[in-house]
């Protein structure tokens, strides 16, 4: 899908499944990801009745410069009115892709894996509600998103949830206090700068057992611009450019990763990832410019 096309409609059941067969054949693992609690604005557009808290008077914005884009997360498991919609509905939501998703056959398929994303929750969201009093009170928005990601997870204990770094870490390196057990976690994608944070946050996570997967912003990220030529396509906000020795770099890193990681720790570094983001590709041929 591309910016300037008009584009509708949705996956039915059996489009899926006729998706996982395919994968199986060719053994490529589909992760289903529910972007919680943030980058959810899709979501609670289609189910606002359900999804919102009218009580939430916060004032926040997005990474992306939305302000309405984050779901009532301390009203999970409430008996409020909103609490017991948004409860039944992420649930059903949870487990309905969980299994609609279910029976891959390929070498890293993991069973009932869905990733809840957990990354870009605004630091100013639910600081004015009354459902982020209590047991969520004096909680910064990553301990709340933390913490609705345990509640979630003690609620589904068939499914293996994954996500990125910070559904686990602070922003800082150190992990959060209530969080999902490694036990339970399917993979954790590091985002960060290698340059920054990222390869400290990345040796921790890795030294408490959480099985990462590098894909650092400043090195496999896809969208950014090859070179700094103005004529370039792309953007440069984790790097000047990005191009073939930065993202061969990576495979270093990790060495460099493994090496300051508890003996056999580094079992726990499943590889490394380039993404590429496709909200600002024009075309096809872009798309397989950026990627090659």
């Amino acid at each position: 899908i591309c910016a300037g096309n008009v584009y509708s409609g949705s996956y039915s059941y059996k489009d899926i499944r006729e998706i996982i067969k395919y994968a199986n054949l060719n053994q490529i693992t589909v992760i289903p990801e529910l972007d919680f609690p943030a980058h959810s604005r899709a979501l609670i557009k289609a189910l606002p009745s359900m999804l919102i808290d009218p009580d939430d008077k916060s004032n926040y914005i997005s990474a992306q410069g939305y302000t309405d884009n984050i779901l009532p997360v301390c009203t999970y498991d409430s008996n409020t009115s909103i609490g017991q919609k948004f409860t039944k509905t992420i649930n059903n939501i949870i487990n309905n892709v969980a299994n609609i998703f279910s029976g891959q056959k390929t070498i890293y398929a993991i069973d009932k894996e869905i990733s809840i994303g957990g990354d870009e929750v605004s630091p100013d969201s639910w600081t004015k509600t009354k459902s982020c009093l209590g047991e969520w009170d004096n909680l910064d928005s990553n301990a709340k998103s933390h913490k609705f990601f345990s509640k979630l997870s003690k609620n589904h204990t068939s499914i293996i949830f994954s996500g990125w770094q910070q559904f686990i870490q602070n922003n800082g390196i150190e992990l959060g206090k209530d969080i999902i057990d490694y036990s339970r976690v399917g993979h954790v994608w590091v985002w960060n700068k290698s340059n920054e944070t990222g390869i400290d946050q990345a040796i921790n996570l890795v030294n408490n057992n959480f099985p990462i997967v590098l894909t650092f912003a400043d090195k496999m990220y896809f969208d950014i611009v090859y070179t700094p030529d103005i004529s370039e396509p792309g953007l440069s906000w984790s790097a000047p450019n990005n191009d073939t020795y930065s993202v061969l770099s990576s495979a270093q890193i990790s060495n460099a990763v493994q090496k300051r990681t508890k003996l056999l720790a580094h079992n726990n570094i499943l590889g490394l990832e380039g993404a590429l983001w496709s909200e600002n590709l024009l075309n096809y041929d872009q798309l397989v410019y950026m990627a090659v």
